[in-house]
């Protein structure tokens, strides 16, 4: 019986190790991804990263922060650096959310996109739901 306990102990610790590795690499990949800049590296000359680049996404974090009434509300929406708080957050991580003022990255690919999603054009969800997370008309 002490044997069976052990062995059991033994393979939930080795599978929480796994977990705990793969989460960590999920969390920094998402890290390095924000930027728009680790997508250029294979994406940069794509037709879909050109018309990003000067889209009113790549714009968007300078839209709230030459905004004065902008508010750290306005992050949610015009910053990649909203999705990266919530992921760090969401594992046990204790950091403060961005500001306008501290925030560093606009909307760019890896806030509406991620590889081998499964859905169209490799969306995050669906697009009747991504779109209007954001795109509610109701700021300002």
């Amino acid at each position: 019986m002490k044997a069976k306990y052990l062995i059991l102990t033994y393979t939930l610790f080795l599978f929480l190790a796994i977990s705990i590795f793969i989460i960590s690499a999920h969390i920094n990949i998402t890290a390095d991804e924000k930027s728009g800049d680790k997508c250029a590296e294979c994406h940069g000359n794509s037709r879909a990263y050109k018309e990003w680049q000067v889209s009113d996404h790549a714009k968007s974090l300078k839209t709230i922060q030459e905004t004065p009434q902008a508010s750290s509300q306005c992050i949610k929406c015009h910053s990649a650096d909203y999705n990266s708080y919530m992921n760090a957050v969401s594992w046990g991580n204790k950091i403060s959310p961005p500001t306008p003022k501290t925030a560093k990255d606009p909307v760019n690919c890896s806030v509406c996109h991620r590889h081998d999603t499964g859905i169209k054009c490799n969306l995050v969800m669906a697009p009747d739901k991504l779109c209007i997370s954001c795109h509610k008309f109701d700021c300002g």
